[in-house]
């Protein structure tokens, strides 16, 4: 798509690119040495800021700003092709429908990086005071409605998943692993005849889910629509895996849940029996034994104390 397309600025807004390197100079590693000359042969004479790795994540950032004609784009670097492959075929349908949506401008995965560039928008961070679960819960059965292209993978159900979940977790040796691995091995003997009989025994419908709902992919845009982003993950499969971590983070609030569900009922009225009580437990339970791992990996304390606690809140529940 040729670039005039994009809306021209009059200079970069700087809030944006805080933190950003702009300096040869400042880029200390090969790694970042690499992926601005491959930037700079993608985009010659543009100016290129290198984001900083955002912790937890394996792509990378840039901003690009355009001379001729004059233009702001985000680039998103994949750490692999079928991230960048699910996340263009996930925006493709998303945009068939809807038109809050940031759809791609220019990207390729036939070279040595795939990648994709969005115009620049400033988007806001929500503010949870000010902030509408109703259409929060509107904007995912949005996404859910949306026709799943052909070309995504299928996810397997959270039941389906579980045993292998517990078998990984049992390989960590650090203590904390170690103990998580005893407590959900527990939990699950205990749950598995009951509530994991009931879910084995429901079918969602599968639909379009971006698998990282959160509060950390929800903007606003400069004129206030929500906006739902990072679709790198997506796939076709049970909606349940939208609220695995969700339910007990963003939504832990009762009357936050009934407001979300309202929005998303009203929205997608044939799914009213969404979410079902035992495959919510299941998703919530693989979210969290999945969680600890990921949390070690990362050094995310605040992860990993709130995955333990939701362990026990989940036995508690039995």
């Amino acid at each position: 798509m040729p670039l005039s397309v994009l809306a021209t600025v009059s200079g970069v807004v700087d809030s944006f690119i805080v933190g950003s390197v702009n300096d040869r100079d400042l880029i200390s590693s090969d790694a970042d040495r690499a992926l601005q000359d491959f930037l700079e042969g993608e985009f010659p004479k543009a100016e290129i800021r290198l984001w900083p790795r955002v912790p937890g994540s394996e792509n990378r950032h840039a901003v690009v700003v355009l001379k001729d004609p004059p233009a702001v784009l985000f680039v998103k670097l994949y750490s692999n092709k079928a991230k960048y492959a699910a996340e263009y075929s996930a925006l493709s349908a998303i945009g068939k429908r809807y038109s809050w949506t940031i759809l791609p401008v220019a990207g390729s995965d036939s070279g040595a990086l795939a990648w994709q560039s969005f115009p620049f928008i400033d988007l806001q961070p929500i503010d949870e005071l000010a902030f509408s679960f109703y259409d929060w819960g509107v904007r995912l059965a949005e996404l859910h409605s949306c026709e799943p292209p052909g070309s995504l993978a299928r996810s397997q159900r959270a039941i389906d998943v579980v045993e292998k979940r517990l078998e990984l977790l049992a390989l960590l040796r650090e203590p904390v692993a170690v103990k998580s691995a005893q407590d959900a091995s527990a939990i699950w003997l205990r749950a598995r005849g009951t509530v994991g009989d009931d879910a084995q025994h429901y079918q969602s419908i599968p639909c379009l889910i971006s698998n990282d709902f959160g509060f950390r992919n929800t903007f606003l845009r400069p004129d206030g629509q929500l906006i739902l982003i990072d679709f790198e993950r997506a796939t076709i499969g049970d909606p349940h895996w939208e609220l695995g971590k969700a339910w007990d983070r963003e939504l832990r609030s009762v009357s936050d849940r009934e407001d979300f569900l309202g929005g998303y009922h009203a929205r997608l009225s044939y799914r009213q029996d969404w979410p079902h009580r035992a495959t919510l437990w299941v998703t919530r339970f693989v979210a969290c034994v999945a969680a600890i791992p990921y949390a070690l990996r990362v050094g995310d304390q605040e992860f990993l104390d709130h995955s333990i606690a939701v362990l026990r809140e989940l036995r508690w529940e039995l």
